[in-house]
């Protein structure tokens, strides 16, 4: 999923050539900047598109102190209509199809349902007007589960079909500055993406009723950290 707008203020895209603040990166980096919630009154708002609703809310908590909420998610898993579902339906039947589960796909029945949700949040504080503190925390996650029927002539094959994968971010940032043309910044921050998927070979069930569920499944998980400053 996309970046929430309604709690952005600005993004950078660095193709090559970044400063040396941004650490060991290899190939590319997106700077994304928070806004900061208004220290004199409250406000937010909601919105819906064709894929999520969105909510935000400014706090300001005292004269130097404010926080800004911004939430995310899709309804996509409740509301579904037939292009949407023609859409996972064929992209998933391709990957099923080159396993070593199934073997045919025109008797495949797929139930999916795919959902995201994102959640940001800053906490603004100025101890003075040249001085500034910022803590952001960011984390999204995206779900898909499916349930597959493979209906042949003497034999029914269930397969649950699952994915999920997000990302986790959090930095404090202090900024002070000592005239017009003297300042300094210093940054820490943690990053984490997950991502884990699964095909899990519920059983077959055959003309005779008979069950056998010793069949091969499938799971992968993978986590990527970062800390810097």
């Amino acid at each position: 999923s996309t970046l929430n707008t309604h709690v952005i203020s600005n993004v950078d895209v660095y193709k090559g050539g970044f400063g040396s603040e941004f650490g060991g990166r290899l190939s590319s980096v997106v700077e994304v900047t928070g806004r900061q919630a208004s220290m004199n009154k409250i406000h937010g708002g909601v919105g819906i598109d064709m894929l999520s609703a969105n909510a935000h809310l400014g706090i300001p908590i005292t004269k130097k102190l404010s926080i800004l909420l911004g939430l995310r998610g899709s309804y996509t898993n409740i509301v579904q209509g037939s292009l949407f579902n023609d859409f996972l339906r064929r992209n998933r039947v391709d990957l099923i199809e080159n396993s070593n589960f199934l073997e045919t796909g025109e008797s495949l029945e797929i139930n999916p349902s795919i959902s995201f949700y994102d959640f940001y949040s800053k906490l603004s504080f100025r101890p003075s007007v040249n001085e500034k503190v910022d803590m952001n925390l960011f984390t999204s996650n995206d779900l898909y589960n499916g349930s597959i029927s493979d209906n042949q002539d003497s034999q029914t094959n269930e397969i649950r079909d699952e994915a999920n994968w997000g990302n986790a971010g959090l930095s404090i940032t202090w900024e002070k500055y000592f005239g017009q043309n003297w300042s300094h910044k210093l940054v820490s921050g943690y990053s984490g993406y997950f991502s884990s998927s699964s095909y899990q070979n519920l059983g077959v069930i055959n003309s005779t009723d008979s069950v056998f569920t010793d069949l091969p499944s499938f799971s992968d998980t993978s986590l990527f950290e970062n800390y810097a400053m």
